[in-house]
C-alpha cells in the first residue's frame, strides 16, 4: 500500500509539457510517471553509508565487538558505548 504524500515541486515548463504527452500517450496519471521516473533514478543512485557496518547495531543492538577490537577500539571504550 503507497502512502500519499502532498508536496510542491517547482519544476521547468518543458519537464511538465513532456511528462504530460508522456502521461497521455500511455494512458496514465501524470503523478504514475513522476514516481516511475523518481523510482528509476533512485533505482541508479548508488548510496553508499558514511557509518562503517561495524558501528550499526546488530539485531540485539549492541555494535559488534569483534569489529571494534580489528579498529582499535579498546574494552572500556566499547562499553561507554
Amino acid at each position: 500500500m503507497a502512502v500519499t504524500v502532498r508536496t510542491t515541486l517547482n519544476l521547468d515548463k518543458n519537464i511538465m509539457q513532456t511528462i504530460k504527452i508522456m502521461a497521455m500517450n500511455k494512458e496514465t496519471t501524470q503523478t504514475k510517471i513522476i514516481n516511475d521516473l523518481l523510482a528509476k533514478a533512485i533505482e541508479k543512485e548508488t548510496v553508499k553509508s558514511k557509518i562503517p557496518k561495524y558501528l550499526i547495531a546488530n539485531k540485539n543492538r549492541n555494535p559488534d565487538r569483534k569489529e571494534f577490537k580489528k579498529n582499535n577500539w579498546d574494552d572500556e571504550s566499547i562499553k561507554r558505548i
